[in-house]
């Protein structure tokens, strides 16, 4: 048996792109691609229609199950240390199942069984890294490639939902949510933070990409739109590109890049954006409207928002056209960047505009967790980095300061956004005393946000206790809970 970070070392390759196949229904499509420039990874039973160079399994009995099959399409098979018994970590170690399992043995004596540390197993073998995986085999294969320092990776079969290629209706009543959870989409979260960490460029093979996100831009926007960005790659499961919409000439450059990615999924003549509000943050994973069907020219909106409310634009739309013109110009109308450039806005006539997205994509100054996919903070003068009065204003701050802590916002810039006049001052002091609650900054914090005009010359909205009383009490409840948790964790830190 080898470590499979050593045999990587030795045989693998960085540069060249990884495709992962799964049971997923996408698995069906693979006839449709050239799978040649790809090494490719099985996950469980996907060996047995497929020769591959790494067949991963966590689970033993799935060993059992492909049997022979392993030995004629699997070049080399690599489990966790601990191999996964009824879908928990099991109790015998690889080392000690070759004594008992014959399929094991062979592969072992004849250098074809890796093994690697999985996160959740009892006990650490090896000298890592750690593979880490929460609820799927998808997770952990695409932490191991990542961590061996692969840089492209694509996947079919990878799905969400609840179902499997047809390939593999036999196994559905046998192996299907075995671990009992409720669907597929849990993978992503976890796919999606392996590549906050690393950088992974990962994404299905049968979708465009990367993904395409506008944002209508101003020099006074800077940090809010940052701290979006932050919360679209802390959610998204494939790679997504900003673009920062100031001009047509950016829109230009946009509608270049959807044309690059276009032939890799859907039809070829279709183009699509995401277009944001940068008064928002994202809670939820983009490529849920991403990976929407490209049947038909449109700019979808969340369900709740009126087609008669545009050309004002909602917090998210999903702009899909027949070529890059329309594109360009569909995605102009979404953004509203006739208002600011002063150009005409698209035909009432010609565009085409549905409420068609979840309605959890539409929470305007509202949050709930668990519940909100967006966050749009769209009352004037009332945005957190402009007043301290938004009741929801501790959700974008928490959200800035893990910004902060994960390297993608650093102080300077807040400084430097402060001094410029753009963000109100007392933010600075928020951040570098980690305090979430707007409403208990210092007093000469709150003297220096009296003195301070916001970029569009209006006023910001006056918070305090006597003018939000509520939210006060709110944001003291708030603080002496966090008070209480950090004691708390201090206690139990402390040796007995």
């Amino acid at each position: 048996m080898q470590h499979f970070f050593e045999w990587f070392a030795q045989h693998g390759s960085r540069d060249r792109p990884w495709l992962i196949l799964g049971k997923g229904p996408s698995f069906g499509l693979r006839s449709r691609f050239d799978l040649s420039g790809y090494d490719i990874l099985s996950l469980n039973h996907a060996v047995r229609e497929q020769p591959v160079l790494l067949a991963h399994m966590i689970d033993l009995d799935v060993v059992d199950t492909c049997g022979a099959t392993l030995l004629r399409h699997a070049r080399h098979v690599v489990l966790p240390w601990y191999p996964h018994v009824e879908n928990a970590p099991g109790p015998r170690s690889l080392e000690e199942l070759l004594s008992s399992h014959d399929l094991l043995r062979t592969l072992a004596s004849e250098g074809r069984l890796l093994w690697y540390d999985l996160g959740i197993a009892p006990r650490r073998y090896g000298p890592g890294p750690v593979v880490q995986a929460a609820y799927f085999s998808a997770e952990a294969a695409v932490s191991l490639l990542a961590l061996a320092g692969v840089r492209r990776v694509r996947s079919l079969g990878v799905d969400g939902g609840s179902g499997y290629s047809s390939d593999f209706e036999d196994l559905a009543r046998r192996t299907h949510l075995a671990n009992g959870q409720p669907g597929f989409d849990l993978q992503f979260q976890g796919i999606a933070r392996t590549m906050q960490r690393t950088g992974l460029d990962f994404a299905p093979l049968d979708q465009p990409s990367p993904m395409v996100v506008c944002v209508p831009s101003t020099e006074a926007t800077a940090l809010p739109e940052r701290v979006l960005e932050f919360t679209i790659r802390k959610h998204a499961s494939m790679n997504a590109r900003l673009h920062r919409i100031r001009s047509t000439h950016d829109l230009e450059t946009m509608s270049a890049a959807a044309l690059e990615n276009a032939d890799a999924g859907g039809p070829s003549e279709r183009r699509r954006a995401i277009v944001l509000s940068s008064s928002s943050l994202v809670f939820d994973d983009l490529r849920k409207l991403w990976a929407r069907p490209f049947d038909r020219e449109a700019v979808e909106v969340p369900l709740g928002v009126p087609a008669h409310e545009l050309p004002t634009p909602p917090g998210v739309s999903l702009v899909t056209a027949t070529d890059s013109h329309r594109l360009r110009e569909l995605s102009r109308a979404a953004l509203d960047l006739g208002r600011s450039t002063g150009e005409p806005t698209l035909p009432r006539g010609t565009l085409s505009v549905t409420a068609s997205l979840p309605a959890r994509w539409s929470r305007q100054d509202q949050f709930e967790a668990g519940n909100t996919s967006l966050l749009r903070y769209s009352a004037p003068g009332l945005q957190p980095w402009i007043s301290r009065a938004h009741p929801f204003a501790h959700v974008w701050v928490a959200t800035l300061l893990d910004a902060v802590r994960d390297g993608f916002v650093s102080l300077e810039t807040i400084r430097t956004e402060v001094r410029l006049g753009h963000v109100r001052p007392s933010l600075l002091e928020q951040v570098e005393s980690g305090s979430l609650e707007s409403l208990l900054v210092s007093w000469s914090a709150r003297r220096r946000d009296a003195r301070w005009t916001p970029p569009d010359g209006s006023a910001a909205r006056p918070a305090g206790l006597g003018t939000n009383p509520l939210l006060m009490l709110r944001a003291l409840a708030r603080h002496a809970r966090s008070q209480i948790r950090a004691y708390r964790r201090r206690r139990s830190a402390q040796p007995a």
